[in-house]
């Protein structure tokens, strides 16, 4: 009879917070996700995480990839480039861009020691384009006037041994 109440606890608890979004596994993981910021792919220590529709990614690679300074203090990100000036708060949906409030849909996050971001806000905000092909579930960020990095040359050979 203990075991019985002690299991239907356990999957109470464990549906209750995967409904409220407790379990990190509850985020899903866009792990699979590919990001493409100047024609160059993305790698993160922190996977990419869908959250409420948007696309989440570490503050510092994109913001840094394209051309922006990162200033993160207690839960207050910095942002300075292209001319543009961004003021974002962990858990806010309130951001400023230029000295302009603006509403963001998701607020950013913390996951472990990592800072998440919205990637679509944080990309056009810095005055970059933002794309999705749902067949690749790849993102592309591309600035105004950048064009995609070339294609790399192909391996030369000698007597077919690389």
């Amino acid at each position: 009879m203990r075991i019985l109440r002690l299991l239907t606890l356990v999957a109470s608890v464990s549906f209750l917070g995967l409904i409220l979004g407790l379990f990190p596994s509850a985020q899903a993981s866009a792990g699979n996700m590919r990001i493409v910021v100047n024609g160059q792919e993305m790698t993160f220590d922190q996977p990419p995480i869908e959250r409420g529709g948007r696309v989440f990614v570490p503050l510092r690679g994109v913001f840094e990839h394209l051309g922006a300074s990162v200033v993160y203090d207690n839960g207050a990100i910095n942002a300075t480039g292209n001319g543009r000036n961004i003021q974002l708060h962990i858990g806010s949906t309130t951001a400023t861009v230029n000295g302009q409030p603006t509403t963001l849909d998701v607020a950013p996050f913390l996951v472990g020691a990592s800072t998440l971001v919205p990637l679509r806000f944080i990309s056009e905000s810095l005055g970059a384009n933002v794309s999705y092909d749902d067949n690749s579930q790849t993102v592309t960020v591309s600035m105004a006037g950048t064009q995609a990095a070339p294609a790399p040359p192909p391996i030369a050979t000698v007597n077919n041994v690389i």
